[in-house]
Formats: C-alpha cells, sequence, structure tokens
C-alpha cells in the first residue's frame, strides 16, 4: 500500500514471495507465457460477463425495480 508522502510500497507478502512474484513478472516481461498464464488470462476474460450477469440478475430481482435495467432506467419495450 502506498501512503501519502511514502517513499516506497508496503507489500503484504514475505519476501520469498515478493521474490517468486518478481520472477513471474520477469517471465511475462520477456515474452515467456506458460499454460498457467493462458488459464489466468482466460479467467480474466470471463469475468466481466459473469460480473455484468450477476449484477442484472441482482438488480432485476430488486423489490420495486420489475420493468427496470441494472442502471434503474425504463426498459424499452418494443412493438408498442
Amino acid at each position: 500500500m502506498l501512503y501519502a508522502r511514502a517513499d516506497s510500497v508496503e507489500t503484504y507478502c514475505t519476501a520469498a514471495e515478493y521474490n517468486l512474484l518478481k520472477s513471474e513478472v520477469t517471465k511475462l516481461a520477456e515474452g515467456y507465457v506458460d499454460d498457467r498464464v493462458w488459464t489466468f488470462i482466460a479467467g480474466r476474460r470471463e469475468f466481466p460477463t459473469t460480473s455484468r450477469d450477476g449484477q442484472k440478475a441482482h438488480f432485476e430481482k430488486r423489490p420495486g425495480h420489475e420493468g427496470t435495467d441494472a442502471r434503474g432506467a425504463r426498459k424499452q419495450i418494443r412493438g408498442v
């Protein structure tokens, strides 16, 4: 965490964990991508979709919000 006027970042990991993190970042920077990275990327690409779907379902189930979208705007009814 970086505090105002601080000259360093306070980390919440051990020195060994930090060294592992640095080596993994170095591998990525050098273009080395293994199967773990591809799995992570696939999960990151899927997250926004599932997150939006969950938010949409949440708002649609809220009492008093029937007929509104996730922003609270009234849904357009086509053909009327």
